[in-house]
């Protein structure tokens, strides 16, 4: 179907999600959109709190004859991860997202992240509370911040819940109930470096790789996607054997959670090499396009005289940090055999005046699996004279055996839609594991309508999926009596 803008603004849940998309709501500036939902539910006479992490409580009373069934909780975050291209100029901090119709989906043409994730699912939310005349239980309804950062918001999610059954929001498949989600940490390296006088007749190149498909660091870590850091890194190595140089700056990433599609480093060398470099650069180019036939025609590797520094690095160590991690999947999932179990993703770099810092993104549904990472890397700090710390980590939501809400929602979904939906854990962190710390024992499930590229420009969603995935939540609450 070919669908208009101007047609889908006057749905609820596109109507709601442009008035999300025009507040700036990347993570740690969310106070705006908090303040803009609050006076939203006031207005509709509904009962709302704010904390002072700007978290949201809201609660609608039971539809009538509804009265004596169990409250249902639903949950979204409402922060977004903020990246866009070079040539993009938005200003996450003050400007709206742009996003056009494209045939059947929505996106922002490539430039920057939409925030469907996980502004689509408080859209659902928001039309499920606005509309009188749907059929539900008492419905509680959590807006949570800081998900994309350090689920904070759901740590500190402190307002009295009522309910025993959660359907959380950030779903990005259609026809999967989520039951499980992977738990996570992060890994944050400094490798001491010292600089060293660069010989006046050296030059200054920058080396640069930019274009990568980029994405998820937990949904998108099994799409055989490269990672501009570890290319980087593959770069340097093989470099390395043909002639001697040293690096004066590096740098890689946007967002640790997120697969890097960028990174440069600008080297020191003699202008003899520079040929080499160059048969480097189109070796690796050429490369690229055969390991992918999918993304590498908007891969670019490229180099270019810079600046001569007046200082560098050697690259030795610089180069083991960038090669020797895991970086990618590190286990599949034996009970669901599609499933990444564990893995870890280098997503930050950049080389600082005294030191070389990364940080890794590290997923696990066995918790204890991610932890064994953990300890990978802080054995390789220790043998290189680097360290190795975490500041953060989150919950699992382990797989229950019994799940009344989850059986309940396969029936629903089989009887709309005549097909099976497939119920499955995702490899990436959900807030749920947070709700379950505050009710143990909590029933609980995730959907959400179809989205791809979280954490990219190349971010989008599909609008047939939208509908169908409301319709879906609007009959389960309904039948959940």
């Amino acid at each position: 179907m070919n669908y208009k803008k101007e047609d889908l603004l006057q749905q609820p849940v596109f109507a709601y999600f442009n008035e999300i998309c025009q507040i700036p709501h990347v993570s740690g500036n969310e106070k705006q959109l908090s303040d803009h939902l609050l006076s939203w539910a006031k207005n509709l006479g509904l009962d709302a709190a704010q904390d002072k992490y700007h978290n949201l409580y809201i609660r609608k009373p039971a539809a009538p004859g509804y009265e004596d069934a169990p409250p249902i909780m639903l949950q979204a975050h409402i922060d977004m991860v903020g990246d866009q291209t070079a040539d993009s100029t938005l200003n996450f901090q003050t400007d709206p997202i742009e996003w056009i119709v494209e045939g059947d989906n929505i996106t922002t043409s490539g430039k920057t992240t939409l925030g469907a994730d996980d502004g689509i699912g408080v859209a659902m939310a928001m039309a499920v509370l606005a509309d009188k005349s749907l059929h539900h239980p008492m419905l509680e309804v959590a807006f949570t911040t800081m998900e994309e950062v350090d689920f904070s918001g759901a740590v500190h999610f402190h307002f009295p819940i009522q309910s025993n059954s959660l359907i959380n929001l950030d779903g990005a498949v259609d026809h999967e109930i989520l039951c499980s989600s992977s738990g996570g940490m992060d890994a944050n390296v400094r490798l001491p470096v010292q600089y060293e006088a660069v010989p006046q007749e050296n030059i200054g190149l920058r080396v640069a790789l930019f274009g990568f498909a980029g994405g998820h660091s937990g949904k998108e870590i099994n799409r055989g996607r490269d990672n501009a850091i570890a290319v980087l890194g593959r770069f340097l190595l093989e470099l390395k054997k043909e002639i001697p140089f040293t690096i004066s700056h590096l740098q890689g990433g946007t967002s640790y959670i997120s697969l890097s599609r960028d990174a440069w480093a600008e080297l020191s060398l003699k202008p003899e090499d520079v040929h080499t470099v160059e048969e480097a650069v189109q070796n690796l180019q050429n490369i690229m396009l055969e390991e992918h036939p999918v993304t590498g025609k908007g891969i670019h590797v490229t180099c270019s005289q810079s600046q001569r520094p007046e200082k560098a690095v050697q690259p030795e160590s610089i180069i083991t940090w960038l090669v020797l991690p895991t970086n990618g999947i590190v286990q599949m999932n034996e009970m669901f055999p599609n499933v990444v179990a564990s893995s870890v993703n280098l997503g930050l770099v950049r080389l600082e005046e005294d030191s070389l810092f990364l940080r890794f993104d590290i997923r696990s549904l066995p918790e204890h699996m991610g932890q064994f990472t953990f300890e990978r890397l802080e054995l390789l700090a220790q043998l290189t004279g680097a360290s190795c710390t975490s500041t953060l980590s989150y919950p699992s939501w382990k797989l229950y055996a019994q799940s009344p809400l989850r059986e309940r929602a396969v029936q629903v979904y089989e009887k709309k839609f005549s097909t099976k939906p497939e119920v499955t854990a995702v490899h990436c962190g959900l807030e749920v594991g947070y709700f379950f710390a505050q009710k143990p024992n909590l029933d609980a499930i995730c959907i959400g309508p179809n989205r791809w590229g979280n954490h990219s420009p190349s971010e989008g969603m599909s609008i047939e999926s939208v509908f169908r995935s409301t319709d879906y939540l609007i009959q389960l609450l309904k039948e959940l009596k």
